[in-house]
């Protein structure tokens, strides 16, 4: 739906799969710091990790398309705009990760904090 809304014109940078794919780095990081401030990775929190984290999140971002739209990108004659589109996907989606864990991990002690367990 993403990805009709935002088609990738020729051989201009992919936004969708950009997009997606740094948000859901995000989302990844905070729930897993999330998780990860709850308390062991056993019980409920596995099931969560696994299913929203492995889940829902590989569901939503999608390596296949980034590596073939880079593919593609190199093959249509626009090797700087793939080698470019990796580079930044994949640096900006490691710094969509931290930012949802600062995020996260932010929320989850100014949580602790107003019930009294950490200050």
């Amino acid at each position: 739906m993403i990805e009709e809304a935002f088609p990738t014109v020729g051989t201009g940078w992919p936004w969708a799969t950009f997009a997606i794919n740094v948000s859901g780095a995000f989302v990844l990081g905070a729930l897993l710091e999330f998780l990860a401030l709850a308390g062991p990775d056993d019980g409920w929190r596995r099931t969560v990790r696994v299913f929203a984290g492995t889940g829902l999140c590989g569901a939503f971002t999608t390596y296949s398309t980034f590596a073939l739209e880079t593919t593609q990108l190199g093959h249509h004659g626009a090797p700087e705009v793939a080698i470019a589109y990796a580079v930044v996907s994949v640096v900006l989606g490691v710094l969509g990760a931290w930012a949802g864990i600062v995020v996260a991990g932010t929320a989850g002690r100014r949580r602790a904090v107003r019930r009294g367990g950490v200050s």
